[in-house]
């Protein structure tokens, strides 16, 4: 890294570490006291702190149960580990309440009790069915949890990175910051967060080098766009040239019987290991300077572990720029060899790009690169995306000077030329911008900033504190303290702008910036989130960001004022956040990321397409709100969102050319559409060598049918580990489910699993699958534990959509838990009825979700 920040800070001093401390005492004695409020603390009822006995006619209940559950569920087996001899049937607190709904739901889902276990009569369980619902809903009633109790939680890295750029106009790496804790729900939920020591200094350090970085580029003029192109064909003709000519003269040494010494190397070894490998250290140079166009551009090439094109530019990281390649592809590769992987400073990943014309016809191809954090270079390195080598057999040519037909699998892309151009910066200036450029001219037309002095630190300080808290007036002996800490870095030599970051550094690190606190402003008694609050709540909920000028000027509480901000919020660009914070949660994409792809077993699987696959359950996602379609295309659709490298995986024949997804009609006889066969998912649903139908089934059951299974028990063995003979995966699992541990919970996830056995562990369609060394037919078919049979998964899928209400509930209550940033109790299910119920009628829209999550009374209390 060329020029960063990083090379002019300095260890934060220890005045700055212990000053920090004290300030943030101050801070936390103007913070209200919290208390996470847990969905199952119990509450007290009126009387003797119970509710009465369920149901009324307890003596029917008792024999239903007794007849048909217990035999499964009683004191000799626990059938999925659920046992109901010993439920309370007294509903005195919110867990109990909620098995007695999980009961409710499995008698009027049918799924309890089993076909194959003694059947009640369709009276006795439409009684019962009657009694639980009118005493559940009673006790809903009764337990509702909305006591005032005050919610904080710390701002996750997404809200910070994203917090900071509103504020500074720089962003921070995700990389640099401590890590969210794990967590069952998301990670805006607060009561798994911690706050330590390192947290601090972690925090303290990467405020100073933001802080820094925004400072010191602040009072720069913006640069006009202008274009930078690169072409180093010369150069890398000229290396190629000068590797051959020196291996040829140290072949002719060898001939002549000089030493090693002689011949220049450094030792015998080094002389013997050159001479083994001198058809890939100089053969294949020299195969490159006679391709036909090695003089007018650069071949991408699997030469060495890959050959590429790179070049850099001094940019200005407050801005943006717009990266060209113009080149095309040789002869006719593979499609896959088409493919250019883009790497930015750090070797960060930054996109792909696809070549459909010839070399002899080249075309320009554009992406744009987001500002790269303490660098003031753009540097782009440009790969091939398949780096995969020929077969042995192929290679012969390589020796074979006699052939010049140049079908070179080693060399499938030129590169004429690249260009960059920029910078392009953004019409909204940061709150930095507007501190310091009050009249909003800023560096778009003035180059001095003003209140740029000593005099000016105190208004600056209690300026920037009070935009970092969130229009939060500070304390004024905090601002003092400030004032201070800034006047002694001046004393021991330090210039204005360093001073200066130390003491926004100190701000950033403070728990009024860090936490979001729903106070009881005014000493409130209201359980009812006050305007500004509420718009906090719905910032971090759609944007992952602080609130814009317009939402704190809104009146919130009027619930029209309140949707029209909404719609506006998810037309904002911002609003990708969202897509990517839920999106990547509820999906479980970080668990995604760190599936590592066997390259024996799948050598053709790439960073690009690691990429691709990660974005395209965001893209779809992002779709699907954009245009307000119903919640099932999670589960089957006519369409895809694809870029090049996923729809040459899936087999999908579109003209894609860049990283950018597009939607694609599928054509009728695809398997893929909804989020079960997009590459991600299916990936999740693996080992990374084989794929799993039980990990399958079980995301299917959770996230589309609300279903999550019980955790295994312990000690339970791996799948296969049982055996050592080599079998398919139904198999597998059929000889799993023979454990009477396993059968209970297995026999529907296993079943939607095998429905999706024809996608392999990277999400590819195969017909057979490898076991031994024979492919042996995958056989899809299954039945479900209701009766319903399907053959493919496209027949799997249309059983699923039966029932799109369970898919509607489990995003309902996601949603609602995203956005509160705790789990849902069982007095919350009265509200998420409600919006279900008004969603109904048009198939559960998941825009028009989002917005009743963020109208709705739940969402606009404390």
């Amino acid at each position: 890294m060329t020029g960063g920040i990083n090379r002019t800070l300095k260890p934060l001093p220890t005045s700055l570490l212990l000053g920090t401390i004290a300030l943030i005492g101050i801070t936390f004695l103007r913070l209200p006291s919290c208390q996470n409020a847990r969905a199952q603390d119990r509450v007290p009822v009126a009387g003797e702190g119970e509710i009465e006995a369920l149901p009324p006619d307890r003596q029917a209940v008792t024999h239903y149960l007794e007849t048909y559950c217990f035999k499964c569920h009683g004191p000799k087996k626990q059938r999925g580990q659920v046992r109901l001899d010993q439920l309370d049937p007294r509903i005195s607190d919110a867990d109990t309440a909620q098995r007695w709904q999980d009961i409710l739901d499995q008698l009027n889902a049918g799924d309890m009790p089993p076909e194959e276990a003694e059947q009640p009569t369709l009276e006795e369980t439409k009684a019962i069915i009657e009694a639980l619902t009118r005493r559940v809903e009673t006790a809903r009633q009764d337990l509702s949890d909305s006591h005032g109790e005050v919610q904080m939680r710390k701002l996750n890295r997404r809200e910070y990175v994203n917090s900071v750029y509103e504020l500074l106009g720089v962003k921070v790496p995700l990389q640099r910051l401590p890590d969210d804790p794990e967590s069952e729900g998301f990670d805006t939920v607060g009561r798994d967060q911690m706050f330590t020591s390192l947290h601090l200094e972690t925090y303290l350090d990467i405020g100073k080098k933001a802080s820094l970085e925004a400072l010191t580029w602040l009072p720069k003029p913006h640069k006009k766009p202008k274009v930078h192109r690169i072409d180093d064909s010369a150069k890398v003709f000229k290396d190629f040239n000068q590797i051959v000519d020196i291996g040829d003269q140290r072949l002719a040494g060898k001939r002549e019987g000089k030493s090693w010494q002689e011949m220049g190397f450094e030792d015998a070894g080094q002389a013997e290991i050159f001479f083994r490998q001198f058809w890939i250290r100089v053969d294949l140079p020299r195969r490159y300077t006679e391709l036909p166009l090695a003089k007018n551009g650069i071949y991408l090439s699997s030469l060495n572990n890959g050959r590429s094109a790179r070049g850099a530019i001094h940019a200005d990281p407050r801005g943006q720029y717009r990266f060209r390649i113009r080149g095309g592809f040789v002869d006719d590769p593979p499609e896959e060899r088409k493919i250019v992987r883009l790497e930015n400073v750090g070797n960060q990943f930054a996109g792909t790009l696809k070549f459909n014309a010839p070399a002899s016809k080249p075309e320009i191809l554009e992406t744009h690169l987001e500002p790269v954090f303490g660098a003031n270079r753009h540097r782009i390195i440009v790969w091939l995306n398949d780096k995969s080598f020929p077969r042995q057999k192929e290679r012969a040519f390589a020796l074979d000077k006699g052939k010049h037909n140049h079908k070179d699998p080693w060399a499938p892309l030129w590169i004429d030329w690249m260009e960059f151009e920029g910078p392009f910066y953004e019409n909204r200036a940061s709150q930095l911008e507007r501190i310091f450029y009050p009249k909003g001219r800023g560096p778009r037309g003035q180059a001095k900033p003003q209140k740029w002095n000593d005099e000016h630190v105190h208004e600056i300080l209690t300026e920037f504190a009070y935009r970092a808290f969130r229009r939060r007036t500070p304390p004024a002996e905090y601002i003092q303290r400030l004032v201070d800490n800034f006047k002694n870095a001046r004393r021991r030599g330090v210039g204005f702008t360093e001073a200066l970051s130390e003491s926004f550094a100190i701000i950033l690190s403070s728990p009024s910036f860090l936490y979001l606190v729903e106070a009881q402003e005014s000493e409130r008694a209201s359980s009812e989130l006050s305007n500004r609050e509420l718009a906090i709540r719905l910032s971090y909920y759609l944007w992952s960001s602080p609130p814009d000028d317009a939402l704190y000027a809104a009146n919130l509480l009027d619930t029209e004022t309140l949707g029209k901000e909404i719609d506006r919020m998810l037309a904002d660009p911002r609003s990708k956040a969202f897509i990517e914070g839920f999106v990547s949660q509820w999906a479980d994409l970080d668990r995604f990321d760190a599936i590592t792809i066997s390259p024996k077993e799948h050598p053709k699987f790439n960073l690009g397409l690691r990429q691709a696959a990660r974005a395209e359950v965001q893209e779809f996602f992002g779709l699907l709100i954009k245009e307000n379609l119903p919640s099932e295309h999670l589960i089957d659709s006519e369409f895809s969102m694809l870029n090049a490298v996923l729809a040459l995986h899936y087999g999908v024949s579109t003209d894609l050319q860049t990283q950018g997804f597009s939607k694609v009609t599928l054509p009728p006889d695809s398997p893929r559409g909804g989020l079960t066969t997009q590459a991600a998912i299916l990936m999740l649903g693996s080992n990374g060598e084989r794929s799993s139908p039980v990990i399958r089934g079980a995301f299917v059951m959770e996230k589309l049918l609300h279903d999550k299974p019980k955790p295994p028990p312990p000690n339970v063995p791996e799948l296969g580990a049982s055996t050592d003979q080599p079998l398919t995966n139904r198999q597998l699992v059929k000889h799993h489910q023979r454990q009477n541990i396993c059968a209970s919970c297995h026999v529907k996830m296993d079943a939607i699993g095998f429905g999706l056995e024809n996608f392999d562990a990277t999400g590819r369609w195969r017909d057979t699958e490898r076991v031994g060394d024979k492919q042996v037919p995958i056989d899809p078919s299954s039945q479900l534990p209701n009766g319903k049979a399907f053959n493919s998964s496209n027949e799997l899928k249309r059983i699923l959509l039966l029932q799109k209400h369970k898919l509607a509930e489990e995003l309902a209550e996601s949603l609602m838990s995203y956005g509160l940033g705790r789990p849902l109790g069982f007095s919350d299910q009265e509200e998420i009825e409600r919006i279900l119920s008004k969603l109904e009628p048009s198939d559960y829209p998941l825009r028009s979700m989002i917005k009743e999550v963020a109208v709705s009374q739940l969402f606009k209390k404390r």
